[in-house]
């Protein structure tokens, strides 16, 4: 198998929000870890998008199968709301 997979990809997107009045600020992105079957290791708040396969500078390692954005990996459906520095991230577990 070569270095690299084609399927690195991550839509960035950059947001006007109005009418809020909110100070929080956004809490620094960790590596995501596989965690199928045992949601307490999954990363809790902000997570970094996965580099797997490459070169270089992967950030996600010795996993059992090809990682996606899914809950196996830490990342659930609907509003991520816990990528604030002061979340409660105990309460954002699947």
């Amino acid at each position: 198998m070569g270095c690299g997979q084609p399927n690195m990809y991550m839509q960035g997107h950059k947001c006007i929000v109005t009418g809020s009045t909110s100070t929080r600020k956004l809490a620094v992105a960790k590596p995501p870890v596989y965690c199928e079957n045992n949601p307490s290791r999954c990363t809790k708040g902000a997570k970094q998008m996965i580099f797997y396969f490459q070169k270089d500078g992967n950030n996600v390692f010795n996993i059992p199968k090809m990682p996606t954005y899914n809950q196996v990996m830490g990342f659930f459906e609907g509003a991520q709301n816990d990528i604030f520095e002061d979340s409660d991230l105990a309460s954002n577990i699947g």
